[in-house]
């Protein structure tokens, strides 16, 4: 009897113990329960929030969509959005200018004042009866005054030297004086034309009325350019002293080519702080109206130009 007590003694503690190894068990799988259902949760608040993010990004895309389809609506060709930016530049160039301008003109009512005083000076030689505008007797004046002078003193340094230089100066600046009244006055009807024109004077422009003369015609074609020499009567002696020897006429040349040829009077026109107007034509089929733009792009690297629309070349 003794031995069946223990015996079930000894069951009733494995009961117990049985019954609280399984609800540990329980408690354990609880709390990983508990633990599981908290990282679900931050999980699906994370997943909220990437969802809230990228719906804030999806937005700001079709904004960006909109705002870009608003700015290219404004313009017809995508062109005039660099041609907007090139005029802009050139206006910043343009106020750049004014110092230089204002010294232009300060320089061009000194030559002026020189050409009043020859002027004078030429009233009263011919108040002795000699006409200076004769060439005979203002070479005769000149030749008589070196002799004078050199009957004093010689040298590089003498005042017949500074005669002869004074006197090629003095031709030098009466062109440049119908050069620079032709500028202003070609200046002066660009401005009055309210803001279309562009940021540098015409090389050659009529002293009288300021017109722009055109030195060249140029053929845009499929292949090139070509380049016809206008020979402006009037302007022969001005132009035999432009940087023109490695330019070749009526030979259509690639757009390198041309560029290469047309460099030095292209740099011959910035020293002077002006630039070369031609007329041009266009000699391309109807289908290549795109090829034309960019020949064109190439001409107005060295030249101003204005477009003879249903012209001959």
């Amino acid at each position: 009897m003794a031995d069946i007590g223990e015996e079930d003694a000894s069951y009733k503690r494995g009961l117990v113990l049985g019954l609280t190894m399984a609800e540990i068990m329980i408690l354990i799988l609880f709390i990983l329960l508990l633990l599981l259902a908290t990282l679900v949760r931050d999980l699906e608040e994370k997943l909220d929030a990437f969802v809230r993010e990228n719906a804030g990004l999806q937005n700001e895309v079709v904004a960006l969509r909109d705002q870009q389809k608003m700015i290219a609506g404004r313009f017809d060709d995508p062109v005039k959005i660099d041609d907007l930016f090139t005029e802009l530049k050139l206006a910043k160039e343009q106020a750049a200018r004014v110092p230089a301008l204002e010294e232009k003109v300060a320089q061009l009512t000194i030559e002026r004042e020189a050409n009043l005083a020859a002027h004078e000076l030429a009233v009263a030689m011919k108040a002795i009866d000699l006409d200076l505008t004769k060439p005979e007797t203002r070479d005769r004046v000149i030749l008589s005054l070196k002799k004078i002078l050199d009957s004093r003193s010689s040298g590089t340094n003498s005042p017949v030297t500074r005669l002869e230089e004074a006197t090629e100066i003095l031709q030098q600046g009466e062109v440049r004086i119908g050069d620079l009244e032709g500028q202003v006055k070609n200046l002066l009807v660009r401005i009055n034309a309210v803001g279309g024109g562009t940021e540098k004077p015409a090389c050659w422009a009529e002293k009288e009325t300021g017109k722009t003369e055109y030195i060249f015609d140029i053929a845009i074609g499929s292949e090139g350019l070509l380049v016809r020499d206008r020979k402006l009567p009037h302007r022969a002696d001005a132009q035999a002293q432009l940087p023109l020897q490695g330019l070749l006429f009526d030979i259509e040349l690639s757009p390198v080519q041309f560029l290469e040829q047309t460099r030095p009077l292209y740099e011959w026109s910035e020293k002077n702080n002006c630039r070369f107007f031609v007329r041009a034509f266009d000699q391309t089929a109807a289908t290549e109206k795109d090829l034309y733009k960019v020949r064109m792009r190439t001409l107005e690297e060295h030249f101003y130009k204005y477009e003879m629309i249903d012209e001959h070349f």
